[in-house]
């Protein structure tokens, strides 16, 4: 260093040395906290840059694993665990990192849309289609189980009480129920056509037993 008086003398001190040294951490942008969410919720992750003190923007590692079962069959494939991670150093080794564990879970029932009483064709009272019942869940299969109870019977007409039970995958359980009337309106169905035949005037032919169906 250098130093002057009022009258311009001039004078100097020993020399003295500095080191300069990058010692802080680059800065992420982002630190997603862990969260817990629905199976049909599951956030992709977000763009996250790194800021140096010294050496401005630098590059961003990701990494991400999960313990997802792959079997659509299994309570394992939606409910699981995601750990993502972010790191970045800079030139000077100077690091910083951060996790984030997402917890995925399917705790939401089936969905279902149905009339209370409906009326339909007898022959169709066995039949679960849209006309009955129309189910969904937000993430997994469903499957859909009845019971019967005959309320009321008159011949041709029925009046039955369904119970239903929709449950998931993971055993989220929907219980409903539903009034089906069902009433005869179609004819019998023939198992086989016959045939025309012709016989000779002095035959002795079962007429009957030839054209049974």
């Amino acid at each position: 260093f250098f130093f002057k008086d009022d009258c311009g003398n001039m004078g100097a001190t020993a020399i003295r040395k500095f080191e300069i040294k990058d010692t802080r951490a680059p800065v992420l942008s982002v630190s997603p906290p862990n969260i817990t969410i629905s199976c049909n919720n599951v956030p992709l992750p977000p763009t996250i840059t790194a800021q140096d003190e010294c050496g401005g923007l630098i590059n961003v590692i990701f990494q991400s694993s999960n313990t997802q079962v792959g079997d659509v069959n299994v309570c394992g494939h939606y409910n699981y665990t995601i750990t993502r991670s972010w790191s970045a150093t800079d030139n000077c080794n100077n690091s910083v990192s951060h996790t984030q564990t997402i917890n995925v879970i399917d705790t939401i029932k089936p969905s279902v849309v149905f009339s209370d009483t409906i009326l339909i064709d007898c022959k169709y009272k066995n039949n679960i289609d849209s006309s009955l019942v129309s189910y969904s869940d937000n993430c997994s299969p469903i499957a859909l189980t009845y019971q019967d109870s005959i309320v009321n019977s008159s011949g041709c007409n029925n009046s039955i009480f369904r119970r239903y039970q929709a449950k998931d995958v993971c055993n989220n359980t929907l219980l409903f129920h539903q009034i089906v009337n069902t009433e005869d309106k179609s004819a019998p169905d023939l198992s086989s056509v016959a045939v025309n035949k012709s016989f000779g005037c002095n035959e002795n032919i079962d007429v009957q037993a030839e054209f049974q169906l």
